[in-house]
């Protein structure tokens, strides 16, 4: 049975009548509605809904289409309201709508998100033409609840073109409502190319890590990269390549902030696209940067090696690293360096120490920490925190149907 069959059923029929009749008793109970009355509201809405041909294409859902056919029972009864009271729709208080108990028009936005209002104002007079031309079909079995209902009065050919430019105002009302009252609540998550394992992977531009977020609860989307000062010498744009094994999305940075002060050493990079999501359903991701040629983007290494260890016997050491290899040495960034900085130091026993840098000479580095001896110097390597990246992600909870 297709949806349009499944959703015009004797069966769906009913559903849709205890969840109205459940609605105007909670909700509309000072209006004199019968369970015919009922009947014949149903029976225009869902002939109403089958003759839409744009709403059909985007709906695939039987419960989506109930859902609307409630809101279109709904704004049917609020008019009857409006009417008694002689009050106009545009006069609805704002927090009668924030006290509504039924989320009708929320779906009925979510439904029709997609659809742009520019979409919607070429493709009105083809709607009303159709309208007008096609007449209200009957259903085929006669023992379908569906039979005897009849259009009601206020549904004839001269007032349907007045009923859809009504139709087109309550969505684009809802629209703006919508944004208005809608916060989308985003948590962050942030990704540090300090925190892999840089004494085994060396080069910064290859990460793999795990992360604690329900992929299949929750949308990512892209959020801004903090790069090291250097990067937008080397490319115009950068491409994140991101990865779960089963799923690979690109994503384009540009620069937005460029830090123009000595001692900031990092610049801002956005997405060229702000309004997208990264298809991602595993926890396990892998990401590296491609420069504008396509080329992997040279974003340095770490795990420089140390040669050379003087004690100065105020806690203070000299410590030469090795500049042999003239590539390697220009790789991990020194230049980024200001005294007093932090250093990473990895033990030969495979500890992590923070160093305090006191003076750059060179490959030669006085660095400073109490706790430690020459002997956990010797044979260490070093990370360079001012030539690290992070990765900021925002995630949200989908909303599902």
């Amino acid at each position: 049975m297709g949806v349009i069959d499944e959703f015009k059923s004797e069966k769906n029929i009913k559903i849709i009548f205890n969840a109205a009749d459940k609605m105007i008793i909670d909700k509309y109970n000072s209006l004199n509605i019968t369970q015919n009355d009922i009947m014949n509201m149903i029976g225009n809405t869902i002939n109403s809904i089958c003759s839409d041909a744009i709403l059909l294409n985007k709906v695939v859902k039987v419960m989506e289409l109930n859902k609307i056919s409630l809101s279109k029972v709904k704004d049917h009864l609020d008019n009857i309201i409006n009417k008694q009271n002689e009050i106009p729709v545009e006069e609805k208080k704002e927090e009668e709508i924030n006290q509504d108990k039924y989320d009708s028009e929320q779906l009925l936005l979510k439904v029709l998100e997609l659809e742009e209002k520019r979409s919607a104002a070429n493709s009105m007079s083809s709607i009303k033409q159709s309208q007008l031309s096609q007449k209200i079909s009957k259903p085929n079995q006669p023992n379908q609840l569906i039979q005897p209902l009849q259009p009601q009065p206020f549904l004839n050919d001269n007032q349907t073109l007045n009923n859809m430019d009504i139709n087109i105002k309550i969505l684009e009302k809802i629209e703006a409502i919508a944004k208005d009252r809608i916060e989308i609540k985003y948590k962050n998550i942030i990704i540090n190319s300090y925190s892999r394992d840089w004494d085994i992977n060396l080069n910064r531009n290859k990460l793999s890590f795990s992360i604690n977020v329900n992929m299949q609860y929750n949308i990512i989307k892209p959020y801004i990269l903090i790069l090291p000062k250097t990067i937008k010498n080397k490319t115009p744009y950068i491409t994140m390549n991101i990865t779960d094994g089963k799923h690979s999305n690109k994503v384009n940075y540009i620069i937005k902030n460029i830090c123009l002060d000595r001692d900031n050493s990092w610049d801002i990079w956005e997405p060229l696209n702000n309004d997208i999501s990264l298809l991602l359903t595993e926890k396990k991701w892998q990401v590296y940067f491609t420069d504008f040629t396509n080329k992997d983007l040279e974003m340095g290494a770490d795990g420089i090696n140390i040669i050379e260890v003087i004690d100065n016997e105020d806690k203070t050491f000299d410590i030469k690293i090795d500049n042999s290899d003239i590539f390697a040495f220009n790789n991990f960034n020194i230049e980024l360096l200001n005294n007093f900085d932090n250093i990473l130091l990895k033990t030969n026993e495979d500890d992590d120490i923070i160093l305090k840098v006191i003076k750059i000479n060179n490959n030669t580095l006085t660095v400073y920490n109490e706790k430690i001896n020459k002997l956990s110097l010797i044979n260490a390597t070093l990370l360079n925190y001012k030539a690290q990246y992070s990765i900021i992600l925002n995630y949200c909870y989908k909303n599902i149907l």
